[in-house]
């Protein structure tokens, strides 16, 4: 793969993540289930020395790399509807749009192991 496609395709592809967090920014004013607020979930733990001084840290949530993997997967609810009757999600007529850009996601992580592979050697 030449070099300027691999650096066109990994902007497309940072930017469509760009795009899809804002349409889901959009919904989550709008009052529309959205799964955004699990990714900035955290722990806040302090801890105690022998000398009394506090230590905090703050830990990810546990539904954090959920979120992370729904990024990776563009798992977005612009590409789902919810029918009326079950309840349950189904893809919409973005989906195909969502397809697209996770078979992009994996020629981008193939790329990247190729490049990496032949760098080491």
């Amino acid at each position: 793969m030449s070099t300027r496609l691999f650096i066109g395709m990994i902007t497309f592809y940072i930017l469509a993540i760009i795009g899809c967090n804002v349409i889901e920014g959009q919904a989550m004013v709008h009052s529309i289930d959205t799964d955004m607020t699990a990714g900035t979930q955290y722990n806040t733990v302090q801890s105690t020395d022998a000398l009394g001084g506090v230590t905090t840290f703050w830990t990810m949530g546990a539904s954090t790399l959920g979120v992370i993997g729904k990024v990776v997967t563009f798992d977005y609810t612009i590409f789902k509807d919810v029918d009326r009757v079950t309840g349950a999600t189904v893809a919409n007529d973005f989906a195909i749009f969502r397809y697209l850009l996770i078979a992009i996601g994996i020629v981008l992580v193939i790329e990247i192991i190729i490049m990496l592979r032949s760098i080491s050697k």
